[in-house]
């Protein structure tokens, strides 16, 4: 009866895990297709009903939540979605703080929001974390994720001449 019971446990967990990875790969391919408010509208729906199973699930939530706060009308309300975005984003670092993945999403919101908001401090830091992952192969920057991600780094202003130069080798 222990024998069943140990392979039903093992069985769940590996569903379960499955089940983590499906959702995963589904928020990336949403955040990369979240470029017009129709794709921030599908991302923010689909994230928000994801539960907070890792840090980086919760980082995909919480740039969908902040990206939201683009499509809502209305000052206050703008605020309010990026504000909660911004926290979990921010619980997510704090869980797996040298996360590339959770570094380069956090890039790419201090990046795209304007100044006014004030959350654009820790980008060279975030690029100097994904840069350190890639140069020692922790990421693939050949996958189809890091092959966007790194096109995404080379292109971005907010970084510096040598920051790009060095992702230019990828």
């Amino acid at each position: 009866m222990r024998f069943f019971t140990l392979i039903f446990v093992l069985l769940l967990s590996l569903t379960s895990a499955l089940t983590a990875n499906a959702q995963l790969d589904y928020l990336r391919s949403l955040y990369f297709g979240a470029s017009n408010e129709e794709g921030i509208k599908k991302y923010y729906n689909s994230a928000v009903v994801t539960p907070d199973q890792s840090p980086i699930i919760k980082a995909y939530k919480g740039v969908a939540i902040a990206m939201y706060a683009e499509v809502v009308s209305g000052v206050d309300d703008k605020f309010s979605y990026f504000g909660k975005g911004k926290k979990l984003i921010e619980e997510a670092i704090q869980g797996d703080f040298y996360n590339p993945e959770i570094r380069f999403l956090r890039l790419t919101v201090q990046a795209e929001v304007p100044w006014v908001v004030g959350y654009s401090g820790d980008i060279n830091a975030d690029a100097t974390i994904v840069l350190n992952a890639i140069q020692k192969n922790q990421v693939d920057p050949k996958s189809d994720y890091w092959k966007k991600a790194i096109l995404y780094l080379k292109n971005c202003d907010d970084l510096s001449s040598a920051q790009k130069k060095e992702f230019n080798k990828y």
